[in-house]
């Protein structure tokens, strides 16, 4: 559907995202309710596996914004919402990383090197909402996605 095609094109969705993220050592200590934007360009930067991997880059990147709020702090992990402003490829991952804070579970942008007593069963990034007016009938729409269960059992190992 070109209509829902330009809604994304024209950053006219708003995308609510969670993950659960470790608290690199040597990145800022967040607390709950904190907020924080990554404003960058990020753009191809290596291969791991035959996988492309972005990060942020002085020139030749695209634009990327994601607002961040910290839901939860733990000792060792965040509990984050993310909402990205671009739609760029691995954009929350990248900053999240980039930040300090890498996601639990993701073998692209975790430090390599860095072995973490949890054991994520998979990449702890949820779409967690969907929010945007149709293009033909001018309704909002909402589209929520409930956090899967392997979300929640892992964030209660640091509660």
């Amino acid at each position: 559907n070109k209509g829902v095609a330009d809604l994304f094109s024209k950053h006219q969705i708003q995308k609510t995202y969670h993950c659960i993220s470790w608290h690199h050592p040597g990145a800022a200590k967040k607390s709950t309710d904190d907020a924080f934007t990554v404003d960058d360009y990020l753009g191809k930067v290596s291969e791991r596996n035959r996988k492309s991997v972005f990060g942020k880059v002085k020139s030749g990147g695209d634009h990327a914004v994601t607002d961040f709020r910290v839901i939860e702090a733990f000792r060792e992990a965040y509990w984050i919402e993310a909402k990205p402003k671009t739609g760029r490829t691995h954009q929350i991952r990248v900053h999240t990383s980039e930040a300090g804070y890498p996601i639990f579970g993701d073998r692209l942008y975790f430090p390599e090197g860095v072995h973490s007593i949890y054991s994520a069963p998979r990449l702890m990034l949820h779409a967690l909402k969907l929010e945007f007016v149709h293009p033909m009938t001018e309704k909002a729409i909402r589209i929520d996605a409930p956090l899967p269960e392997t979300f929640v059992q892992f964030l209660t190992q640091f509660k």
